[in-house]
């Protein structure tokens, strides 16, 4: 068991945050789980077939909230340090996150499969998001997408 400070968004736009605590090894297993980021990647990605993007992610400037219809909506600029696969429909390494506070972590790194939040121009939802991911855990969401996605074809001779 380790302690973790993990972020998940089972939904666009909707993030479930569980705070920094020690969590058992099963409960950790189970959602970091082979099965479980490939059901997430298959979602996000039927969703939104045109425009997803999964990468390792660092802020990019300041957590901007809004209140919004009696609620805030917070948006995090953050910027693509790891590509690690996508469909985009605007080319840009940056881009804003659902979520966050004027008080978040400036320095944290994230993996996200983050897909458009209807309506929202330039604004994503993650439907995978661990922060701080370690590099095995990097390697499995490679994993993941490899057997969720197809092939890319080989390039033309």
């Amino acid at each position: 068991m380790r302690p973790t400070t993990q972020a998940r968004a089972l939904a666009a736009g909707v993030l479930l945050l569980a705070g920094t605590a020690a969590r058992g090894a099963e409960d950790e297993q189970e959602f970091f789980s082979q099965p479980m980021m490939e059901q997430s990647i298959r979602s996000a990605v039927e969703r939104s077939p045109k425009d997803w993007i999964a990468a390792v992610v660092a802020p990019a400037g300041r957590t901007v909230c809004v209140a919004e219809a009696g609620k805030d909506l917070c948006r995090a600029p953050v910027q693509a340090v790891e590509l690690l696969a996508s469909v985009r429909a605007k080319e840009t390494p940056v881009f804003d996150l659902l979520g966050g506070t004027p008080e978040s972590d400036k320095d944290s790194r994230m993996l996200v499969l983050a897909t458009p939040v209807p309506g929202k121009d330039t604004l994503y939802g993650a439907s995978y998001l661990s922060l701080d991911p370690t590099p095995e855990e990097i390697a499995q969401f490679r994993r993941a997408l490899a057997a969720v996605l197809p092939p890319k074809p080989a390039p033309a001779p």
